[in-house]
């Protein structure tokens, strides 16, 4: 059985890592379509983002606060107008 709760955490973390990953790699980008959304600080933003996710989705792969490791994810902080 635990064999299948670490295949599932990996596969539940398969996104936020890509994610995460995507941030730090192409933060150019991502922060211009941030600027345009009007989020202030969108390069600092975007990379703070990334590291949020990467922690989140590591957190969660070791099972160390994996509960605190999902609250990670971006949807919890995306719901904000700015």
């Amino acid at each position: 059985m635990d064999v299948l709760v670490l295949i599932g955490r990996l596969l539940f973390i398969g996104l936020f890592a890509s994610s995460a990953v995507n941030h730090l790699t192409n933060t150019k980008a991502m922060a211009g379509y941030t600027a345009s959304r009007g989020v202030p600080f969108p390069a600092l933003a975007v990379v703070v983002s990334g590291l949020v996710l990467l922690v989140g989705s590591v957190s969660v792969a070791v099972g160390l606060w994996a509960t605190s490791g999902c609250s990670c994810s971006p949807r919890s902080a995306s719901r904000r107008p700015f």
